[in-house]
């Protein structure tokens, strides 16, 4: 691939403005019925505030089927209002920028099916915009604008703190007391490089990256982003956030290749661990694994791919924080674990880790059993007496086996 071609993907987000937060809520006091808060997700283009915005909200129409997508110039009156547009036909900010030369003060896009909300991306307007821009979804959207038919609905766009809690089944093993929450610093996990360089993960406060190929534009959205995340931002490391950097790189890019291990993990009384974690991969190139040990590091597994749903194109762009589980059933009942997030051979963008658990099913010697038509008692005793204890009568007949965890 020519350098040239290489830039361009690299610098469609480029001049971006940093934001540790922007509003996230849209509040409406009446009409009662829909009176409440409703959960926006602004752009990464124009307006990056938490400084609340209040207003009349219009829903914004233009003069080419459909009307109210804002594609084209709107032809109702918008000044001073925040106006709300539809998804589709056209790029974000080719709509925001239109409501904005009608003189809106904010612009709301209506997400078009029933999928989540998303981070908002421009692509020819993004450094000509100066309003806040974001998504809602389509349900809150077609409820807020029924009502807008038979009144004058007021807004106010804000910011809330988003709850700073990981609720916690009861069969999690490892993970309940914030062992890989990150709170504060990486605790007592490891970042390396595996060629000895000093470009690792890092602790990140606000979980938003700092390079300059796409400054403050990839966020993680984990349960827990509220006290900070682990992230390796390969596009500061490569870019030192200073533009000029970025504007002459020439190919081959610099790769970094390295892992976050765990400390040690006791999953002895453990069966059936399942290890969960939330991520954000914004990838250019490379792969990303996950490996676990049970001889406290000294061997792995072999590795085993982390992959995502996000993708970064020139065209299009979609990057959302990803939830996901993998089971290593041969750490069952050992002491002596670790898990280990690698990364291979990657230049660009970020990838960002949260929340990490381990669910199972925790056993003591005392724990029955019924495996279809055998009672058993695990982790069977190697020696000495034991009774077993039948509640309820039964009929069928009983095996009774001993296995070595050996």
């Amino acid at each position: 691939m020519r350098r040239t071609s290489i830039l361009l993907l690299l610098l469609f987000l480029f001049k971006l403005p940093i934001s540790a937060q922007n509003l996230n809520t849209l509040s409406i006091e009446s009409p009662v019925n829909i009176a409440g808060e409703y959960p926006i997700i602004g752009a990464n283009f124009g307006q990056q505030t938490i400084d609340s915005i209040v207003g009349k909200i219009v829903i914004g129409t233009d003069a080419i089927s459909p009307e109210l997508d804002g594609c084209t110039e709107l032809t109702n009156n918008v000044e001073g209002s925040i106006c709300i547009l539809d998804r589709g036909a056209c790029a974000f900010d080719q709509k925001v920028l239109n409501a904005q030369n009608a003189g809106a003060i904010a612009v709301i896009i209506c997400q078009n099916t029933d999928e989540k909300t998303f981070l908002m991306y421009g692509t020819n307007y993004s450094e000509d915009i100066n309003i806040y821009a974001g998504m809602i979804s389509k349900l809150h959207c077609d409820s807020i604008k029924m009502e807008i038919e038979n009144h004058d609905i007021n807004i106010k766009l804000h910011f809330v703190v988003p709850p700073c809690v990981n609720a916690f089944g009861p069969d999690v093993v490892w993970g309940e007391n914030g062992e890989g929450e990150f709170d504060g610093g990486l605790g007592d996990w490891i970042a390396e490089d595996s060629l000895g360089g000093e470009d690792t993960f890092t602790y990140s406060e606000y979980g938003i990256n700092q390079g300059v190929v796409s400054p403050g534009g990839y966020s993680i959205q984990s349960s827990t982003v509220c006290n900070g995340v682990a992230s390796m931002d390969f596009d500061f490391y490569t870019t030192n956030g200073d533009p000029e950097i970025l504007e002459n790189l020439t190919s081959p890019f610099q790769t970094y290749s390295g892992y976050l291990t765990s400390p040690s993990i006791d999953l002895s009384d453990v069966e059936n661990p399942v290890v969960h974690f939330q991520q954000l991969q914004a990838r250019f190139d490379g792969y990303y694994s996950f490996q676990y040990s049970i001889d406290n590091g000294l061997n792995w597994s072999e590795e085993i791919d982390i992959d995502t749903e996000n993708f970064i194109l020139p065209t299009a762009t979609f990057v959302e924080t990803e939830e996901k589980f993998i089971e290593i059933p041969e750490a069952a009942f050992q002491s002596e674990v670790k898990i280990r997030f690698s990364y291979h051979q990657v230049a660009f963008y970020v990838w960002m880790l949260d929340d990490i658990y381990i669910s199972g099913n925790r056993v003591s010697s005392t724990t029955e059993q019924k495996i279809g038509n055998t009672l058993s008692l695990s982790p069977n005793p190697s020696n000495g007496n034991f009774s077993i204890k039948i509640d309820h009568e039964i009929n069928f007949p009983i095996d009774l086996f001993f296995t070595s965890l050996a």
